[in-house]
């Protein structure tokens, strides 16, 4: 094998590496948006599937004599109300 054989086995690992860091880096930037804020992700989500506006609105189930806590939320902010 001579110089230019190896340089471009060598260039074409790098852009190998280069690629799977950027898949790496790409898919843990989706997943860790996803549990950080899971209402707004998935807001987001049916905002770019169907190119509507999405408000979410919902409350959670508590025992019988305690305030219900109400969620509101769209594609770019949640809201929690007591």
């Amino acid at each position: 094998m001579n110089k230019i054989d190896l340089l471009l086995m060598l260039l074409m690992v790098i852009i190998l590496l280069g690629g799977l860091f950027f898949i790496f880096y790409y898919f843990n930037n989706i997943k860790n948006e996803c549990l950080a804020n899971p209402f707004i992700y998935g807001a987001k989500q049916l905002e770019d599937q169907m190119k509507y506006d999405f408000q979410g609105y919902g409350f959670f189930k508590v025992p019988v004599g305690y305030h219900v806590p109400e969620i509101s939320f769209n594609s770019t902010s949640m809201t929690f109300k007591k």
